[in-house]
């Protein structure tokens, strides 16, 4: 029985990948300054984050990032790609066009100077009836 429980801990403790690996998350994801937005009106939407160390770690920095957003029906319409940048503070939308109406969901991964990672996902925007600034 003791055996058993073991097992059942180590096979636990291995199937939490980046758990104990990673020390930061990404915290308070953002798009135009808000959470989970509805209705944004703009046709290149800006994208917040912030690391937030798991541990006793002091010093954290970001050097790279990648943006990954898709529409509802799990297509891709934009991949920042790897950006060598230390920036988490409005990364502008550069994919295809939003369309109206729509909801989206966007992932953001995050490289520190060790070369860890550690990503996010799950967080949406949803783009306004119409998507191209007002004529005024």
């Amino acid at each position: 029985m003791k055996k058993y429980v073991c097992f059942l801990f180590f096979v636990l403790v291995n199937s939490l990948p980046g758990i104990a690996d990673t020390p930061f998350q990404l915290k308070k994801l953002q798009v135009e300054y808000a959470t989970t937005p509805l209705g944004i009106d703009v046709e290149k939407p800006r994208f917040s984050w912030r690391m937030e160390a798991t541990a006793d770690e002091r010093g954290l920095s970001q050097t790279a990032c990648r943006i990954v957003v898709t529409d509802e029906a799990g297509m891709q319409v934009w991949d920042s790609g790897k950006i060598d940048d230390g920036n988490s503070l409005n990364i502008e939308y550069a994919g295809l066009p939003l369309k109206a109406a729509t909801r989206y969901l966007w992932t953001v991964r995050v490289w520190d100077a060790k070369h860890r990672e550690a990503s996010a996902s799950s967080s949406s925007f949803k783009s306004c009836s119409s998507v191209a600034p007002y004529a005024v």
